[in-house]
């Protein structure tokens, strides 16, 4: 069992982040900085597949029409028309430990990053993303190459809840969210208290390994990220803990020490797929493809394969067996 809570101290957490805790109890991803961009993971993998509870508070505080430019710091000031605060913060799911983020504002940190699935709550309508308003709440997956986008649309965006709560972007007021995620279902709560009761979302086929890569089918990062745009406004976290359901399951107990995942792109696919070894070798190589069942598929035109999800299999000699999941579209 993966767990850990906030209430000991952020210093205490094992973080891969870019900002150093603000207070023992409060980690301050945004300051009132122009384009600032703020993130932080559980720096371990956790097993994501058999189930998982995560819970965090926020608070935005400090919304302004004027941002303080990088170069100007701290006392120039930038003027613009827009309204106080932006632009939002998001929970993310990852199969790897994500190194790319965005700086821009509508991009809420996210996007950019490969292999993940973003929860985003999103206080800043952009025309341009296909935001409904100012005040929405979205779960995005990867677009066909694999890499989350902001943008919504039809490929991208599986849930778009524009009545959420109001979260204002200037208050003492703490909100908070509850992801949980079991049996390939996943419910998302927001409420002002710091018992979410008021559910949103309730995705029942929402299985995460048709979307992301996850290590050894169940292991994977989750983690917070947070940016502002022309507007600035606090973007605390105050309270974070996760809880993982279950133990850890191989998905292959007869792989020999030596094996590990394999990396395939595209993911999803559609006719093309190319399969990287983490090691040069001058062996030969078979590669298997199974379906969900454990069949094992021959597919010269991979093309003609049903939408769903398939095992990768690189057999290098007698004894290594490199594994990874793929998505067909």
């Amino acid at each position: 069992k993966e767990e850990f809570n906030s209430e000991v101290g952020f210093s205490n957490i094992n973080l891969h982040t870019n900002k150093p805790p603000f207070e023992e109890d409060i980690f301050r991803l945004t300051s009132l900085y122009k384009f600032d961009l703020g993130y932080m993971f559980y720096n371990e993998k956790v097993n994501l597949a058999g189930g998982f509870q995560s819970e965090f508070s926020f608070l935005f505080s400090a919304g302004t029409e004027r941002a303080l430019e990088r170069s100007f710091a701290p006392t120039g000031l930038l003027a613009d028309s827009s309204l106080p605060g932006a632009d939002g913060i998001a929970f993310i799911i990852a199969g790897g430990l994500p190194t790319e983020f965005s700086g821009d504002g509508g991009g809420i940190g996210y996007s950019g990053i490969s292999n993940a699935i973003a929860i985003e709550i999103d206080l800043w309508g952009n025309d341009e993303y296909n935001d409904p308003n100012g005040n929405h709440l979205a779960v995005q997956i990867p677009d066909k190459k694999g890499v989350l986008k902001t943008k919504h649309t039809d490929e991208t965006t599986v849930y778009m809840n524009k009545d959420i709560i109001t979260i204002l972007s200037d208050s003492t007021q703490n909100y908070t969210c509850r992801v949980e995620y079991q049996n390939h279902n996943l419910k998302i709560y927001l409420n002002e208290s710091d018992k979410p009761s008021n559910l949103l979302v309730e995705l029942t086929d929402f299985p995460l390994e048709q979307y992301i890569t996850l290590d050894k089918g169940s292991n994977g990062y989750v983690g917070l990220t947070s940016s502002t745009g022309i507007a600035a406004e606090y973007h605390d976290i105050t309270h974070w803990d996760l809880c993982t359901l279950r133990e850890p399951q191989l998905i292959n107990s007869v792989l020999s020490e030596k094996s590990s995942e394999i990396s395939v792109y595209p993911n999803p696919m559609e006719d093309m797929l190319s399969i990287d070894l983490p090691v040069a070798t001058s062996e030969e190589l078979k590669i298997v493809i199974t379906d969900y069942l454990g069949r094992e598929v021959y597919k010269l035109n991979l093309s003609t394969l049903l939408s769903g999800v398939y095992n990768i299999s690189v057999i290098e000699g007698k004894n290594n067996i490199y594994t990874s999941k793929v998505v067909k579209r």
